[in-house]
C-alpha cells in the first residue's frame, strides 16, 4: 500500500509518476474504521450549503486545557457571525488528521476546521462554496498561504512516503492549516485517505525531532528541507497541490 500518482507536465510534455514508500498494511483497518477504502458514494451533484442556516456547513475546532479561553472566544465569534444556531463540534486538541478532520468526515458532509487564531469579521462564504461546488476550486480549500514553501518546512524523510511534485518551480508555497473548508467527495477521500497512513506512520509525519516553529531564515535560506516541520500542515499541502496538478494534467492532455 503505496501513494502512486500519475501527473502530466504540459510544460515539458513529460509523465511524472510519483511514488513513496509502502505503509503498513496493518493500517488498512484504520482506513477502514473511517470510510475511507472504498470509493466515495456521495453523488457528484450533491450541493455543500454555506454555514449560517439549519441546513449548512457545520464548524470544527479545538483546543487543549491551556487554551480553553481561547476556545471559548472563538465559538462565540462564530456565534456573533453565523447566529446562534450555527452548529459548532469542538474536540481536544491533537494532530488534525488523527482525530478532528477525519472524525468530522466520517459524521458530516461539509465542514470548515478553524483553530483557535481564527476571527470572522465576515459571515458570507457563498463565493466559496459556489466556486467548490462548481468544481473550480478543490473541495479540500485552505483559506491562506505561508508565504513560504513545503521543502523549507517539511523533513526529506516525510516526501519519501509522500513525494511533492514540483515540476519547473523549485518548491511550492506551504498552505495555512488553521482554516479549511471540506466538502465530501471522492477527491476528499483520497487526501485524507493518504494523510490519515502518514499520520500513523511515525517515521512519515514526524521522522525525527525538529522544531515545529518556523525561523525567520525560512524566508530566505538556500537550505532545501527541514528548516522546520510542520507535520499534518506538510502532508496536507504536498497532497493537495499533488492532487490539483494531476486534475490540470488530466484536463490539458
Amino acid at each position: 500500500m503505496a501513494y502512486n500518482i500519475k501527473i502530466y507536465n504540459n510544460a515539458s510534455n513529460t509523465i511524472h509518476n510519483l511514488k513513496g514508500k509502502k505503509f503498513d498494511c496493518r493500517l488498512t483497518s484504520i482506513l477502514k474504521k473511517f470510510q475511507l477504502t472504498s470509493q466515495e458514494e456521495k453523488p457528484l451533484d450533491f450541493i455543500a450549503e454555506p454555514p449560517g442556516s439549519s441546513v449548512g456547513t457545520i464548524f470544527i475546532t479545538a483546543a487543549n486545557l491551556n487554551f480553553v479561553p481561547s476556545l471559548r472566544a472563538v465559538i462565540a465569534n462564530i456565534k456573533r457571525a453565523f447566529g446562534v444556531k450555527q452548529k459548532i463540534v469542538a474536540y481536544d486538541l491533537g494532530g488534525i488528521l488523527r482525530n478532528k478532520v477525519i472524525q468530522a468526515y466520517l459524521e458530516f458532509d461539509s465542514f470548515i476546521y478553524c483553530d483557535t487564531s481564527v476571527h470572522f469579521t465576515s459571515n458570507d462564504f457563498r463565493e466559496h462554496f459556489n466556486l467548490i461546488n462548481s468544481g473550480k476550486v478543490s473541495p479540500f480549500l485552505f483559506g491562506l498561504g505561508t508565504y513560504h514553501g513545503i521543502k523549507h518546512a517539511t523533513l526529506q524523510e516525510t516526501f519519501e512516503y509522500i513525494p511533492l511534485f514540483n515540476g519547473k518551480h523549485f518548491d511550492i508555497e506551504m498552505q495555512e492549516a488553521n482554516f479549511i473548508i471540506v466538502k465530501r467527495s471522492e477527491f476528499t477521500r483520497e487526501i485524507l485517505k493518504w494523510a490519515l497512513l502518514c499520520a500513523f506512520t511515525l517515521d512519515c509525519i514526524e521522522p525525527r525531532k525538529v522544531p515545529w516553529d518556523c525561523p525567520e531564515e525560512i524566508f530566505y535560506s538556500n537550505r532545501v528541507y527541514g528548516l522546520c516541520h510542520r507535520m499534518d500542515q506538510s502532508v496536507l499541502s504536498t497532497l493537495i497541490y499533488n492532487a490539483e496538478e494531476e486534475i490540470v494534467g488530466k484536463v490539458i492532455v
